[in-house]
């Protein structure tokens, strides 16, 4: 019933800020708390920005037209962590599982995007795939190298060239 009421919540005010989000994905991220990252925490504040309840309202919005389908017209890789966790404090598992998004909702909602999508899940990835811990960002960039060498593939096939 949350969901439904946040995301009414941001049609009728959409400025209203929503309090509440954990800094527990930030602090994983940066290396002044628990993170091996350097960045500029101006740009990206650990705690984040101020969320609002229109920020909210649209990205049901967008889930919901994700649900009824996309219909992209082109190769789609959807690379998602392989599990999520929903912690209420700091525990090491924060390094290795999605905190942010619902990996079973990625899962189940993948192939509403269009006809040719191809899924994986990364082992011990968090929500940023590509700050994750070395051998899950390793996985990440090989599963998106293999994916680009199969588009070159069939795009050569397609052509009826060799790709020698």
């Amino acid at each position: 019933w949350v969901e439904p009421a946040l995301a009414q919540l941001g049609r009728i005010g959409p400025d209203v800020p929503l309090t509440g989000l954990s800094p527990l994905y930030g602090e994983s991220l940066h290396e002044d708390h628990r993170g091996s990252w350097r960045y500029d925490l101006e740009w990206k504040p650990v705690e984040g920005f101020t969320t609002r309840a229109g920020w909210f309202g649209a990205i049901h919005r967008a889930q919901e037209e994700v649900a009824r389908g996309l219909d992209i017209p082109c190769p789609v890789l959807l690379l998602h962590a392989e599990r999520s966790l929903r912690p209420t404090s700091w525990t090491e598992e924060v390094r290795r599982a999605d905190i942010v998004l619902d990996v079973e909702d990625m899962k189940r909602l993948a192939p509403r995007l269009g006809a040719q999508v191809e899924v994986h899940a990364v082992p011990d990835g968090i929500h940023d795939l590509v700050l994750s811990e070395p051998a899950a960002r390793a996985r990440t960039f090989a599963l998106l190298g293999e994916w680009l060498e199969t588009l070159e593939r069939r795009r050569d096939g397609a052509r009826g060239t060799d790709p020698g």
